[in-house]
């Protein structure tokens, strides 16, 4: 992580304080463009501004002068270590104190910041937190969730989101897990456990069908992509593998649009067996026709209906509109060049003209 400039930690410390360029002008008697020049380290400020400048952004000459190059992260597990062992052999409050000692000498370090509140969070979950303690997590996370670092901001958000519903604040929870997005894997069991605990068990169901639901295609088109990564290569027998391990899946879970026979499809194509790959192209098209039955009768994702969302280029959409994309791929003159005027495929693009006609 780079070294924090001057300006950039007057910049971080004004919006943290939740003010713009001009108020902070305004409150120094000094010109806004004056700030900006500060803040883009083109100008430093006056000596006697100092002092007000730190008060007008509710720090300490100390911070805001400090140009300490942040902690490697070997550093911080070296601090963190040290900590963990007082507080086994000394208590609670030498731990903590021994924190805001190393707090004093990089009040810049996200790192050491981001230690300190997992060690306090492995203390609340193991039950022997005390308020004190906290309250410390609680500040050190909302403070985490400002950073301009969007892999540190969102691991705290993580974090903050679990702190309370552990404390069962449920409210605040929600509000900052509603600030996540959805594709945001390490945030989403924590929707379901707010939704548990709520007991909102249907709700709560639901959000764990979807995930699934995503987690599986995630796996899904991994296992594709390695199948694609043995055609490169030539290794049939791994080719093989990846693709019939793709349709047992769909088929024990009950998935529509089977990735697994399209991969089958390809197998057989690449193998010279055109009437096999025919088949397995015949089946693709019978249960993309027919997703909607396939999912009524899956054990896992049943019940979402129409609330189910596949994953499609990043974005999370219908069924219909999942079915639509792949149906006009299929009916693209190049999609399966290699058959010759196989019958099974020609009724099965049939059926899909058929189908694109309604």
């Amino acid at each position: 992580m780079a070294v924090e400039t001057f300006g950039k930690r007057i910049c971080r410390l004004r919006k943290q304080a939740n003010m713009t360029q001009r108020e902070l002008a305004n409150l120094l008697g000094i010109s806004e463009p004056a700030v900006c020049k500060w803040e883009t380290d083109s100008s430093m400020p006056d000596i006697m501004l100092l002092a007000p400048l730190a008060r007008a952004l509710h720090t300490d000459l100390n911070t805001l002068l400090s140009y300490e190059e942040q902690l490697s992260p070997e550093q911080v597990k070296a601090f963190g270590d040290t900590a963990e062992e007082i507080g086994r052999t000394e208590g609670a409050d030498a731990e903590m104190l021994y924190w805001k000692e190393k707090f004093r000498e990089y009040p810049n370090s996200e790192l050491l910041t981001m230690a300190c509140a997992k060690r306090l969070t492995k203390l609340q979950v193991q039950g022997v937190i005390t308020k004190e303690q906290m309250q410390i997590l609680e500040e050190l996370l909302l403070k985490l969730c400002k950073s301009e670092e969007d892999e540190m901001k969102f691991e705290a958000k993580r974090y903050l989101a679990s702190f309370y519903l552990t404390s069962q604040r449920f409210e605040d929870a929600e509000n900052v897990l509603a600030t996540i997005s959805d594709f945001d894997f390490n945030a989403r069991h924590l929707k379901a456990l707010l939704l548990y605990v709520k007991k909102d068990y249907e709700a709560a169901r639901k959000e764990c069908e979807q995930f699934l639901f995503e987690c599986v295609q995630n796996a899904l088109i991994c296992l594709s992509r390695m199948a694609g990564i043995a055609v490169a290569t030539e290794d049939r027998e791994k080719e093989r593998t990846y693709a019939e391990m793709m349709c047992r899946m769909e088929q024990e879970l009950g998935i529509p649009f089977y990735r697994g026979a399209t991969q089958m499809t390809d197998y057989y194509l690449h193998s010279g067996e055109e009437e096999e790959a025919a088949k397995c192209f015949e089946a693709y098209v019978e249960n993309v026709l027919h997703a909607e039955d396939i999912l009524r009768d899956s054990a896992f994702f049943g019940d979402l209906g129409e609330e189910l969302r596949f994953i499609s280029n990043g974005a999370l959409v219908s069924l219909e509109e999942f079915r639509e994309e792949l149906v006009g791929v299929m009916r693209n003159p190049g999609y399966r060049k290699h058959f010759r005027d196989n019958e099974r495929v020609k009724q099965s693009m049939e059926k899909l003209k058929l189908y694109m006609g309604k």
